[in-house]
C-alpha cells in the first residue's frame, strides 16, 4: 500500500507513517484499522485504513 498522507501514531500500538511511504499490510485488525509493516524498519502497528491506497486487495 501506498501512504496518501503523514500519520502520527496516538497509542505505542500504531505505526508512524509518512506520505508516500510504501507499507506491508498483513490484516483488517477491525473496521477502519489495519495491521501495516513498514518493510524499511521493521516496525508493525495499527494504522488507519484512510491514511492509503491499496495497490490490491488484502
Amino acid at each position: 500500500a501506498v501512504v496518501l498522507f503523514d500519520f502520527k501514531r496516538a497509542n505505542d500500538n500504531e505505526l508512524p507513517l509518512v506520505g508516500g511511504q510504501i507499507i506491508l499490510l498483513s490484516y483488517r485488525h477491525d473496521r477502519g484499522w489495519l495491521v501495516a509493516r513498514d518493510p524499511k524498519t521493521g516496525q508493525s502497528g495499527l494504522m488507519s485504513e484512510t491514511y492509503v491506497r491499496l495497490l490490491r486487495d488484502i
